[in-house]
């Protein structure tokens, strides 16, 4: 990593920080830039462990949910089952999940992250096709973990600061290199600045702090996400570490311990499965996105959602899902954090704002622009292809992620920068 010291020990984090969205590649010579998850580490494994990557490949064809899988297609399944072909297209970095609240890591501790996003991409004729398939590549730092405490909850998250502060000074000198080179990274998610400037000395400076920190032995789960057809349906489901190393499709908390949901119909036509069971509003309720299918939506969007109380509404259901500190994995479905952005655009005509995150002081929010509008786009953090081969891939990112993203910086620079107690 490039040193710049004078002006690092100064800094202080924003939101372009902590997230790292690449530019789409419109040529081959863009994509020969992009970084592989087949490339090396300094552990001498790759960024995803080939055992790991042909295990989450071979589970994404064979997940079912309702006599729906993931397809890859005939034309392209040979590259997209090639580990080179999956780029990186997106990085965040965490530092502790499944949330900074107080309330949430005294139940399930504190894990610090860095979230690889890829995604496969192939070159023809024609240039690059970017395809909606995305795996998550979840990288955890603990030094171990402690007893539940919930009955039959995960074991709670022991962070390793001392690792985790190292990424964190990492980040700052990525940051001070760009200010040396007139780069400036404050400002609304997008397009990283430093990615869109296609600045060589900071692709590689990136690249080398990938190569550092991730390592087989932090990698904790992948996520996944297909179709079945070039629309619909999206299929979602998750694989998690075990103890002996290998990696097994995960149940989710709020889909009564099954492993895959699913989604499906033109703008939402009115089937999610299975129904989703969240408990974000307390531990026995809570909301998601499935309680605003329906053609009455609109006229409905005033109505309380929990019996005896007047809020929330249906209206709050989005700004519920995109707060972090109260809507995370174990009490929050799949396809809610991964459509609350589009339902608030297309269906949510006021709100009243008491569920909203609020954004920290001196911390940027989102470029408006790239909040996912469509109705077939679930991308939370990355490459929107539609499936009309007319229409270009256009950058995504969720409020949902914007807030997470936020959320990370104030953690981050209170308690690894020091600006307060």
């Amino acid at each position: 990593m490039p040193i710049s010291p004078s002006i690092a020990d100064t800094l202080t984090l924003d939101i372009n920080d902590v997230s790292f969205l690449w530019p789409i590649p419109t040529t081959q010579q863009d994509v020969a830039r992009l970084i592989s998850v087949g490339e090396e580490t300094l552990t001498g494994g790759k960024i995803w462990p080939q055992q790991v990557f042909d295990s989450v490949i071979n589970q994404a064809q064979t997940v079912k949910v309702s006599n729906n899988t993931i397809d890859f297609g005939r034309t392209f399944a040979p590259q997209i089952q090639q580990i080179d072909t999956w780029k990186v297209v997106g990085v965040r970095v965490d530092p502790c999940a499944p949330g900074t609240d107080k309330a949430i890591n005294q139940v399930f501790g504190c894990a610090p992250q860095i979230r690889v996003v890829a995604q496969p991409v192939t070159v023809s004729a024609a240039g690059p096709k970017i395809h909606d398939l995305t795996a998550h590549l979840v990288f955890r730092y603990l030094q171990g973990v402690d007893t539940p405490a919930i009955p039959n909850g995960p074991p709670k998250a022991i962070p390793d600061e001392r690792k985790f502060r190292e990424i964190v000074n990492d980040l700052k000198i990525l940051k001070a290199d760009l200010q040396l080179a007139g780069i400036e990274t404050n400002g609304n998610l997008s397009i990283h600045p430093g990615l869109k400037a296609k600045q060589a000395k900071f692709e590689s400076s990136l690249k080398q702090f990938l190569q550092k920190h991730l390592s087989e032995q932090q990698l904790g789960g992948v996520a996944f996400m297909g179709l079945d057809g070039t629309e619909e349906p999206w299929i979602f489901f998750a694989m998690s570490r075990q103890p002996d190393g290998t990696f097994v499709q995960q149940a989710f908390p709020t889909l009564g311990g099954q492993n895959a949901q699913m989604i499906t119909g033109t703008s939402f036509g009115q089937r999610i499965i299975p129904t989703p069971t969240p408990t974000n509003i307390d531990r026995n309720q809570g909301v998601s996105t499935a309680m605003l299918l329906g053609p009455t939506t609109t006229a409905r969007l005033g109505n309380s959602v929990v019996q005896g109380s007047p809020t929330p509404q249906l209206q709050d259901i989005p700004d519920i899902i995109a707060n972090p500190q109260k809507s995370h994995f174990f009490n929050t479905d799949c396809v809610s954090c991964h459509t609350e952005s589009v339902f608030r655009s297309r269906l949510t005509k006021s709100k009243n704002g008491a569920f909203s995150y609020k954004l920290p002081t001196n911390i940027s929010s989102v470029d408006p622009s790239l909040l996912p509008k469509s109705g077939w786009n679930v991308r939370s953090f990355g490459w929107f292809p539609p499936a009309s081969p007319t229409r270009k891939a256009i950058p995504s990112i969720s409020m949902r992620t914007a807030n997470e993203a936020a959320e990370s910086v104030e953690f981050i620079n209170h308690k690894y920068l020091g600006e307060s107690d």
